[in-house]
């Protein structure tokens, strides 16, 4: 029993290891860089729901 929760242990940290949340690709982070924009002048007001 206390193999069986070791490796369930491994297996956790393991996996949270290896699906790492940052970007290593470039493509990725020139999404974020950007430089057009929404024009302010052209927002208009949200109709109201209902």
């Amino acid at each position: 029993m206390n193999t069986k929760k070791t490796l369930l242990a491994f297996a956790a940290i393991a996996t949270l290891a290896l699906s790492s949340c940052t970007s290593t690709n470039a493509e990725d982070d020139a999404t974020y860089n950007d430089l057009q924009a929404i024009e302010k002048s052209r927002i208009t007001k949200v109709p109201a729901a209902g």
